[in-house]
């Protein structure tokens, strides 16, 4: 059974060009009728003993993945060479915008969580013993989640190589969680799953400076400091000694009212800002745990790092009202009311959605002002110098 591709593309969804090639779907906003993604593996009929590749079952295909991980760098060189890279007003800079009338497959992560639940349900055995072993886990694990930190099995799904029927023995287990609700509600619930679940850890001591390794490569933070920043980020596992990736996705009627950008808006830097520092105290993180996320900001005032020529004036200083971060790295371990420092690239936003969800109900008027600012991490000016401290640890 073949997904159909949705009205509203997320993060993690994955599609089949007709190149024969396997794309990731990059965020929640996009074109009518392209999508912004990037490509991830590359379809291969001639092997090389020394490199290793990806083979999908349902495919009967070898694919080699081309981006080894995520970065602003790795990025810009996705896209650069590729026949739809195309210039996105939504996100002021170069992306692959993949046509959705080229796509050959798409896929979904919800459906593939439910076609699995439909085989065991059906007690189909022959389907059943064919299961392959990430497969089970991941079901298990959605099982689990689902069970106990009571998020329904229709708002979870299965990502990554998983969802495409190339999982091997390393891979991680990918899981999306869809809502703002059920993120904040596993969130807030996180410690249940490591009590109740041997399977299931939080990270040791040699994991946490792995990851808070590169995080330091791409912040300028000390390693130390990003490894107690990492530490306080609630839904970082591993199961069976293999990493499980959570990630958090709006659902369809909130990407409709997502804060981010609409149509309409416009974004430009300022040239003579593309490094501030600033502090601020968190406001809003309803939107602070997806990709793109975003961290809403209040009582923002220059920091002592900027120097003279960076001091911005408190006419600009009262209309910067948030934070937009495309590190995945550089977000999820600050709550409301954290005061926090910021460096990063100054943007100004006009006509940013004025109708958004926040705070669990839909706001028709959030966004009075025609004109505001934000501040972007995750930019191919400042990476490898840009950051948010958590100033309460």
């Amino acid at each position: 059974m073949k997904d159909s591709i949705p009205d509203h593309p997320n993060d993690r969804d994955y599609f089949f060009g007709k190149d024969g090639n396997i794309y990731q779907v990059f965020g929640y906003t996009h074109y009518l009728e392209k999508i912004h993604c990037l490509m991830k593996y590359i379809k291969v009929s001639e092997l090389d003993e020394n490199v290793f590749y990806w083979y999908s079952a349902s495919r009967e295909a070898h694919y080699k993945r081309v981006i080894p991980n995520y970065s602003v760098k790795t990025a810009i060189k996705n896209i650069s060479k590729h026949q739809y890279q195309q210039f996105s007003k939504i996100y002021d800079t170069d992306f692959i915008l993949y046509p959705k009338s080229e796509i050959q497959q798409y896929l979904l992560p919800r459906n593939k969580l439910k076609r699995t639940i439909d085989v065991i349900y059906q007690q189909d055995t022959h389907r059943m013993s064919n299961l392959p072993n990430k497969l089970k886990e991941a079901l298990e694990i959605a099982l689990i989640i689902s069970d106990k930190v009571k998020i329904p099995m229709e708002d979870i799904g299965i990502t990554g190589s998983i969802l495409w029927d190339a999982s091997h023995k390393q891979s991680d287990i990918d899981i999306t969680i869809y809502g703002i609700e059920n993120a904040l509600k596993l969130l807030k619930n996180s410690a249940i799953l490591v009590q109740n679940y041997p399977k299931i850890r939080r990270l040791n001591v040699t994991e946490l400076m792995n990851v808070a390794s590169k995080f330091s490569l791409k912040s300028g933070l000390s390693q130390e400091d990003c490894a107690v920043f990492t530490s306080l980020k609630p839904y970082l596992f591993y199961y069976n000694d293999q990493f499980l990736s959570i990630a958090f996705c709006p659902k369809e009627e909130e990407i409709e009212v997502n804060p981010l950008a609409s149509e309409n808006t416009r974004l430009s830097n300022i040239e003579k800002y593309s490094r501030v520092v600033l502090k601020a105290q968190v406001s809003n993180v309803d939107w602070g745990y997806f990709y793109p996320a975003i961290v809403y900001i209040k009582y923002v005032t220059n920091s002592d790092e900027n120097n003279n020529e960076t001091q911005l004036h408190e006419d600009i200083l009262k209309k910067i009202k948030r934070i937009v971060i495309f590190e995945r790295e550089i977000s999820g371990y600050f709550n409301q009311g954290d005061n926090i420092e910021i460096s990063g690239l100054l943007q100004k936003v006009e006509h940013a959605p004025k109708k958004v969800v926040l705070n669990g109900s839909i706001n028709e008027n959030f966004q009075k002002d025609d004109e505001i600012y934000q501040i972007v991490i995750g930019t191919k000016e400042n990476y490898g110098n840009e950051y948010i401290k958590n100033l309460e640890v």
